[in-house]
């Protein structure tokens, strides 16, 4: 089960009004649970493929970060049927 309202609205004081504003179901991890944040987990792991850990992002630009992310966008993924994620996107 997802943690208690009561939890999240301690720590994110603002997140009740956003989800209930919201159209799709959200879903909150437990802290300390990296199971249940697979496609966060995962994402971070390609991201440390261009910016490994202890660098120093005030030393990172715009444009070099924008590069990640578009190479990032444009890499089919198994999940997605290997499709990219600007491909899903860019469909619906």
């Amino acid at each position: 089960s997802t943690p208690s309202l009561s939890i999240i609205e301690k720590n994110f004081p603002l997140t009740p009004l956003l989800v209930r504003s919201w159209i799709c179901q959200s879903y909150f991890a437990h802290p300390y649970s990296s199971w249940e944040r697979v496609l966060k987990e995962n994402t971070n792991g390609l991201i440390r493929q261009y910016f490994p850990k202890k660098t120093d992002f005030d030393q990172i630009g715009h444009d070099q970060t924008v590069e990640v992310e578009s190479k990032l966008n444009r890499r089919p993924r198994k999940c997605l049927d290997t499709k990219t994620p600007n491909e899903i996107f860019l469909s619906n």
